[in-house]
């Protein structure tokens, strides 16, 4: 049976003396339960000082990164082109990998733009152009002669390059050439184009008009049937009067091989059709029958003389 220690009674003897001293001094002593409580919440508010310290050292690591990654996009990845169109450019510095194509002499070649824009090159042509149109304008570059069939796209023109002028159009069909810079031509089958040289002189042609451009200026505008200019996409030539030396310089460029004309025969006027996808040597025997001229075989080029009696 428990008792309290304080009901208890000690005698007078030296043990019992001893007893009680060695009990009373073992009594605990009160326990200030305000001070451990302060201290026990004091050790809490230190440890969650701790913990967010922690926590926002933590969130600094990662939102530091991205705050300059952003800063960095933002200035190598401006929004908006040079004009502020409003799209999006490719990384500063990094043009797109430019392609290039060059027709093969005596033929010609189907080609699909990455907007979509059709080309038909002919014969020698060479043409380059972005494998992304990711600019302010859609930028293709010739030397020869091609058709094009422009994807519409009002925000982004679509310029051709040449060495002497610039063709500029928002969605057209239209045909370019300038194997020759001083006797290059547009000519427009649909909707508008705007031309620039490089002296910055503008014109604006409409439907069924050709522009002759010579070194770098504007010669002419006048209005052509786009089916006699254009005949070469079916593969022929249509004679309506044209003059035997500048046949003959047409398929200089077409084919890549030197024609001398005979000098008699410079300005004979030719009429007929002259199918142009077979080899040269039977394009020019063709083209002797209606011109009433022989091919005399020269080494590197060919020369067209007049026939027997001529």
């Amino acid at each position: 049976m428990n008792k309290n220690i304080d009901d208890l009674k000690f005698g007078s003897s030296p043990e019992e003396t001893l007893l009680e001293d060695f009990l009373l001094r073992s009594e605990p002593r009160q326990i200030d339960t305000t001070s451990l409580m302060g201290k026990a919440y004091a050790k809490i508010a230190m440890q969650k000082k701790r913990t967010r310290r922690r926590r926002t050292f933590l969130a600094a690591a990662v939102v530091l990164p991205l705050v300059f990654c952003a800063v960095w996009m933002a200035l190598l990845w401006p929004l908006g082109g040079p004009k502020g169109d409003g799209r999006v450019q490719t990384a500063a510095h990094r043009a797109p990998m430019m392609l290039q194509a060059e027709v093969r002499p005596g033929d010609t070649m189907h080609l699909t733009l990455p907007d979509g824009t059709r080309v038909m090159a002919n014969s020698r042509t060479r043409i380059s152009w972005p494998e992304a149109f990711c600019g302010a304008t859609r930028d293709v570059y010739i030397k020869g002669e091609a058709y094009f069939e422009v994807a519409h796209d009002g925000a982004c023109p679509f310029v051709i390059h040449t060495g002497q002028f610039d063709v500029r159009v928002l969605g057209t069909k239209f045909c370019v050439d300038n194997y020759d810079e001083q006797a290059a031509k547009v000519v427009l089958v649909e909707g508008s184009v705007e031309v620039e040289t490089r002296n910055n002189d503008r014109v604006r042609i409409r439907p069924n008009e050709k522009l002759r451009v010579c070194g770098g200026q504007f010669v002419s505008r006048e209005s052509v049937s786009t089916a006699d200019e254009l005949c070469w996409l079916q593969g022929m030539i249509r004679l309506q009067g044209d003059e035997l030396g500048r046949v003959a310089q047409r398929l200089e460029y077409y084919y890549g091989k030197k024609i001398v004309v005979d000098q008699r025969l410079q300005h004979q006027r030719l009429y007929g059709k002259l199918l142009i996808r077979n080899s040269v040597s039977t394009v020019l025997s063709n083209l002797c029958r209606i011109a009433g001229a022989r091919v005399v075989a020269d080494g590197h080029s060919v020369t067209l003389q007049g026939g027997e009696g001529a």
